[in-house]
């Protein structure tokens, strides 16, 4: 039985809010965050942008960004639907402005 909780997909590194995601490049529409996969303690994203020349990391920077307030860039998985995000913000914050999103 998967135990894993939203808190699980992030740490914490200096001043900022690392974030794990799952990302799904190419869909009809973005949803970011879609979903919080328990089994891999990752929130996982749709874009709609596709993943080249960066676009899909910029679309998720950007509405992670946009969610939280707060700059947002891609430290992990330039290259690979799995991506982390530093957000320059306090957990708790990140933590409340993705787990509301999902609940909207």
């Amino acid at each position: 039985m998967a135990t894993g909780d939203p808190e699980d997909a992030l740490s914490e590194s200096g001043d900022e809010t690392l974030v794990a995601f799952d990302v799904t490049p190419g869909a009809t529409d973005r949803q970011v965050p879609s979903a919080f996969n328990e089994w891999r303690n990752r929130f996982e994203a749709r874009l709609s942008e596709p993943a080249s020349d960066g676009r899909a990391n910029a679309e998720l920077t950007e509405a992670v960004s946009d969610l939280v307030g707060a700059p947002a860039r891609l430290t992990q998985g330039g290259s690979s639907s799995k991506k982390t995000i530093a957000v320059q913000a306090a957990s708790e914050r990140v933590l409340d402005a993705l787990t509301s999103a999902l609940d909207e």
